[in-house]
């Protein structure tokens, strides 16, 4: 994986963790609904940042660390435009682009680092006469650059007209500036550059794909993947309880979990419980294998007969990584009961939010395929 991958994935994680905190520390008790539903999981890593540095203001501490999602972005930019995904054609709105978003990072700067030793006027001058105008014109140099590269490629043209009303949808969602608006900006950069020469590892992935895209092969990933969840279901139903009582939702289903929320289930499961579930998280580790593979080669099918991008196929990727982490969180939970550390808790709750985020993606996938095929099956069939 090439270095503007790695900066613009780490730029893009960093906005979806930095997004909703940002909010909730400036927004406190009339942030957005769905901010304050977690606001727990949040406090929790609030927590964490006034023990790491206790002489700092918290709006301070999660501000300074924005600036890589300016750098993944900037240096994205640039390897889209080195390896002509933004065209020649587009030179100068590129530039102008560029100077804005440098523009944007140097306020950003002023706003979270100078500000906090010099003064509150470094916050205004760095936020409102420097970064927020350089991001509010960006949205008039996207859409001028999603009609220039229109003209040769229809869907990356849209892709970046569409953004701007992302942007401000998003800011309206998080109710905070510059978080809202950038992270759309980020997420599409991330996804254009791993459907590229740079990231030339999935390349190989897809090629997997195509050769499992079979009815066969998909069949058989399926199998795996459903006898691994029946090995699980067998596992859970062994887990000893008492009469009229039930089992707690697992932690694999409760998104930005907590450490209460750790100690409430597994203080439910008991120590024979605990050990099973150390099984079931281990035939969870193979479980998401299987299923990433089914359902990619179905998407890569089905978008190879729609003229779709086979890179859609990939979207199963994030459910198999964040499984993976998800699970390996949970087995150091398991063994740091009953003393699990509240952050190690909280992390584990943020990434099963992701993981059941693509899998909800990776299902609607399936269905789509499958119901796609099935038409086109119908139409070569049809006199």
């Amino acid at each position: 994986m090439k270095l503007s991958v790695i900066l613009s994935l780490v730029g893009t994680i960093l906005c979806i963790f930095l997004a909703p905190i940002q909010s909730y520390i400036w927004n406190g008790d009339h942030s957005p609904t769905a901010i304050l539903n977690i606001r727990s999981n949040l406090k929790t890593f609030l927590d964490l940042g006034k023990i790491l540095f206790p002489k700092s203001s918290e709006y301070y501490i999660f501000g300074k660390l924005f600036l890589p999602v300016y750098a993944g972005i900037l240096y994205g930019l640039y390897r889209l435009h080195a390896i002509r995904r933004i065209s020649e054609s587009s030179e100068r709105i590129y530039r102008v682009l560029m100077v804005l978003f440098c523009i944007a990072a140097f306020g950003n700067s002023l706003a979270y680092w100078a500000a906090e030793f010099w003064g509150e006027i470094f916050r205004t001058i760095g936020f409102r006469w420097i970064e927020a105008p350089a991001i509010f014109l960006s949205l008039a140099c996207f859409i001028f650059l999603g009609n220039s590269i229109g003209k040769k490629d229809k869907l990356l043209g849209i892709s970046f007209l569409l953004l701007p009303i992302f942007m401000i949808g998003s800011t309206f969602f998080f109710r905070y500036l510059p978080h809202g608006a950038i992270l759309p900006v980020s997420l599409l950069i991330s996804g254009l550059l791993l459907s590229s020469s740079e990231a030339p590892w999935l390349i190989k992935l897809r090629t997997l794909l195509l050769h499992l895209s079979s009815n066969r092969s998909i069949f058989l990933l399926v199998l795996a993947a459903l006898v691994c969840a029946g090995a699980m279901q067998l596992l859970e139903r062994m887990i000893p309880i008492s009469e009229g009582n039930n089992l707690p939702v697992k932690m694999d289903f409760r998104p930005f979990s907590t450490v209460d929320d750790a100690l409430t289930v597994f203080t439910a499961y008991g120590r024979t419980g605990m050990l099973l579930y150390f099984w079931i998280d281990m035939v969870d580790m193979i479980f998401p294998i299987p299923l990433f593979l089914a359902i990619g080669a179905i998407t890569f099918r089905f978008c190879a007969e729609a003229g779709l991008t086979t890179s859609l196929s990939l979207i199963p990727l994030g459910f198999l990584v964040f499984d993976l982490l998800e699970n390996s969180i949970i087995l150091l939970v398991i063994f740091e009961f009953p003393n699990i550390t509240p952050v190690i808790a909280a992390l584990g709750g943020t990434i099963t939010a992701y993981k059941l985020g693509f899998l909800f993606a990776s299902f609607f996938l399936f269905v789509i395929s499958l119901v796609g095929l099935s038409f086109f099956r119908v139409g070569k069939i049809d006199p």
